[in-house]
């Protein structure tokens, strides 16, 4: 049985690990959360919808963000490199379009977005990220 997702599930905002994987959680995320000091944000394996979430671009403190196995659609977003994230996963979403060239400036170490509908050609200039593990 799906569960639509409260915010007020997180009412402090001193929390640092969130971890809501798995939980047949559905709707959207509050964009309140950019607010909070996040460091790692998983929200894998439930039934989150629409445009990927841009407070987690602004969330001042973040470094590992899965939001894998979703339903998050729509294109990779290409300001994820002005972040602190040096881990992402969103894959098994319905993403779209290319991998944005941004990226390639992005200091990640992981970054996990299979089983998309990414197209394109990949840039070779992937060959050179030194950052990627």
């Amino acid at each position: 049985m799906l569960s639509p997702f409260h915010s007020s599930l997180l009412p402090f905002p001193q929390v640092e690990y969130l971890d809501f994987g798995g939980n047949y959680l559905n709707g959207t995320l509050p964009s309140t959360w950019s607010m909070f000091h996040l460091e790692t944000l998983s929200i894998s394996d439930n039934y989150f919808t629409g445009p990927f979430p841009t407070f987690i671009t602004s969330a001042p403190s973040l470094a590992y963000v899965n939001v894998g196995s979703n339903g998050f659609a729509g294109p990779l977003p290409s300001y994820m490199v002005s972040t602190t994230i040096s881990s992402f996963s969103a894959y098994d979403n319905f993403f779209t379009g290319p991998i944005p060239d941004e990226y390639l400036e992005w200091p990640v170490e992981d970054i996990d977005i299979s089983y998309n509908h990414i197209e394109g050609l990949l840039n070779w200039d992937w060959m050179e990220v030194d950052t990627l593990k």
